[in-house]
């Protein structure tokens, strides 16, 4: 079986007062846009094609990169980059957090967090490790979200 570099992420959305975490591990060589399909279909958003954007911080108060889909009409006072083609591996573990914005209507907000860094992780497709939170069940209900053990 294929081994890869990997690196492995808690993921947290926050809503006004529930909250929902994903542990993640994905190969190293994804692109931010396919990171955002294996955190959309972690959360079981798969099907739905809101827009979305990464922001990428060194600490955890101001970002320094903006990653941004070409036809995303946002601005920030930021370096930003369509992030079309650019791997997880080019800003990471330089940058130590990162946010997924995602349905500008919506405003979710995900927090990601590197959790570790594998060399030698067995396969090169991404998996979902854990799963928890308090969010009522009709919210992810709605959305049928994966069962945690699944293979995304």
């Amino acid at each position: 079986m294929k081994r890869c570099r990997a690196f492995e992420f808690d993921i947290r959305l926050q809503t006004c007062n529930d909250w929902v975490c994903r542990t993640l591990i994905v190969p190293a060589q994804i692109t931010f846009e396919q990171f955002a399909t294996v955190i959309k279909r972690a959360y079981g958003w798969w099907r739905w094609e809101n827009q979305y954007h990464f922001l990428l911080y060194k600490d955890d108060r101001i970002p320094d990169i903006y990653l941004r889909e070409e036809h995303d009409p946002s601005s920030f006072d930021l370096p930003a980059h369509v992030m079309a083609g650019i791997r997880l591996s080019s800003y990471f573990p330089k940058y130590k957090t990162f946010r997924f914005l995602y349905d500008y209507g919506a405003d979710w907000t995900f927090l990601i967090n590197p959790a570790a860094e594998h060399e030698n992780y067995i396969g090169a497709i991404p998996r979902l490790e854990s799963g928890e939170g308090n969010a009522r069940r009709k919210m992810l209900a709605e959305r049928k979200a994966m069962p945690f053990s699944s293979t995304i």
